[in-house]
């Protein structure tokens, strides 16, 4: 991670993949990394992400939020498993609005 005045660099990695995040500002570092990497290594951008690590990538730049799902994987763990017509059963986690939390009253009791 890399912090200049208002610009911000984060590299996340998995093998040989390299995750750059970077803020409007950030982009004249991303453009630095980038040309120090091509010195010492065959790089290829690959644009924005949109898969990995069994995970949706799905960004709202207008509202700045950055979402992501395993829905995919999900669906392909319960074909794996024979569980594709499972019946959906309530967690106690409950979603009031901008976090999931789980309060004494929403824990299932038996019976």
């Amino acid at each position: 991670m890399r912090r200049q005045a208002d610009a911000f660099l984060l590299i996340g990695t998995h093998v040989d993949d390299l995750f750059v995040l970077f803020n409007q500002a950030g982009k004249v570092l991303k453009d630095q990394l980038w040309q120090t990497l091509n010195k010492h290594l065959t790089i290829k951008d690959l644009g924005e992400a949109n898969w990995t690590l069994q995970m949706k990538i799905k960004r709202d730049q207008a509202s700045g939020k950055l979402q992501l799902s395993q829905e995919a994987f999900t669906v392909e763990v319960l074909r794996r498993f024979n569980m594709s017509d499972c019946k959906i059963c309530p967690t106690p986690a409950v979603d009031y609005g901008d976090e999931a939390v789980m309060r004494d009253q929403d824990i299932p009791t038996s019976g």
